[in-house]
């Protein structure tokens, strides 16, 4: 198999709480099955105003497996160690401006360093493009652009993704591209068949404002979006209408991050699953969300998508995200101030969807095996 007796060692890079988080043991034991080296090293204790996120390592089982370093010295001596020119260092979070010194220090010892940012969603600058922006605008990012880092390969999902990279460097020419696909489209890949769902169920994806931590960099005075009184009795009108009128029994798909007490709470009455998103989603007849990310689900699986929507919600700081999302799929919308729908149509749009999975999830249909398999077997190629 093409990269398996590779003379190259792995080092990933983990800034703050990664997405990743969860797929690096099947990384681990990829590269065990290859007999290739690897190294998780945890770096978000040197970035500055980020240790409010840090990686929980035990509950993935990789405590042993992870280099926290704390300092620069500790950054040095991992450095000494563990890198040279038989390495292939692969970032699994943005290079943003608090990690570039950290790339170039891999760099600076000769290593192969790269990028994997594999799970983008829509926004108003990524749907409409950088020639949107004023031209003074983009002449002061081209010259921003000079200070950054290049990489030698970036990792991608689809091809929205790539254009993501060209925002963080300043040209892509010469960097070895490495089509996979995102996140959400690996963890499907890897579902098992759960019979336990069965009838017409909607699932409805709860965004979590009011049971998961406020992010520190969001406005206070803007989140939650609308009061936990509004939005219980908005989401109970929507679901006595989907329950009543259509027969689809509502289960609430719990965010990940919110707590149980509180979202039992806010929903009571009404099935809460927690931790079962995608088995519900992809067992479900039909799927109801704003614009959280788990609604990729629903088009991987190719279920009948709508969104909800109401003015507080178009009034506030999601209101960017939701028309870019809407941009992308132009999916029935409910007014949960005004909850109708005249019918149900469970014939997905295959052609939007198809169009966002190019986009968003996954670009080569024949890259069919793992977002490690292919990391490992494409890694080592040049740039052509």
């Amino acid at each position: 198999m093409t990269g398996s007796h590779t003379p190259f060692d792995y080092v990933f890079v983990v800034g703050i709480r990664s997405n990743f988080l969860g797929l690096l043991p099947d990384a681990i034991h990829e590269a065990n099955e290859r007999k290739l080296t690897t190294r998780i090293v945890d770096v978000h204790p040197i970035l500055p105003d980020v240790s409010k996120y840090p990686n929980d390592w035990r509950s993935v089982g990789l405590e042993s497996e992870v280099t926290t370093v704390t300092d620069s010295r500790a950054m040095d001596e991992f450095l000494t160690r563990h890198v040279s020119a038989s390495t292939i260092v692969v970032f699994l979070y943005p290079p943003d401006r608090h990690l570039r010194p950290i790339w170039r220090r891999f760099a600076s010892r000769g290593a192969r360093v790269g990028a994997m940012l594999i799970s983008p969603m829509p926004t108003s600058s990524w749907t409409t493009g950088e020639s949107c922006r004023p031209a003074w605008q983009r002449i002061g990012l081209y010259l921003k652009s000079w200070l950054k880092p290049r990489p030698d390969f970036i990792v991608v999902s689809g091809t929205v993704c790539r254009r993501l990279y060209e925002t963080y460097f300043r040209s892509l020419k010469d960097v070895h591209t490495i089509k996979a696909h995102s996140i959400e489209y690996e963890l499907c890949r890897r579902a098992r068949t759960d019979d336990r769902i069965s009838g017409r169920v909607a699932a409805f994806l709860d965004q979590g404002w009011f049971s998961k931590p406020k992010p520190p960099f969001v406005d206070a005075s803007q989140y939650p979006p609308l009061t936990l009184e509004t939005y219980r009795e908005l989401t109970r009108s929507l679901f006595d209408l989907l329950e009543g009128q259509f027969g689809l029994e509502v289960i609430v798909c719990a965010h990940p991050k919110g707590d149980r007490r509180a979202t039992e709470a806010l929903f009571e009455g009404r099935e809460v699953a927690f931790g079962e998103t995608l088995s519900i989603v992809r067992d479900s007849s039909l799927v109801i969300a704003h614009n959280s990310t788990s609604l990729v689900y629903a088009i991987i699986f190719g279920k009948p998508l709508v969104l909800f929507d109401c003015e507080r919600l178009r009034n506030s700081i999601f209101r960017e995200s939701f028309a870019a999302l809407r941009r992308e799929l132009p999916l029935p919308v409910v007014d949960l101030d005004h909850p109708r729908i005249t019918t149900v149509d469970l014939s997905p749009d295959q052609t939007h969807y198809e169009r966002f999975l190019t986009r968003y999830i996954k670009q080569d249909p024949g890259n069919s095996g793992s977002v490690w398999q292919i990391l490992y077997e494409q890694s080592t190629v040049a740039p052509a």
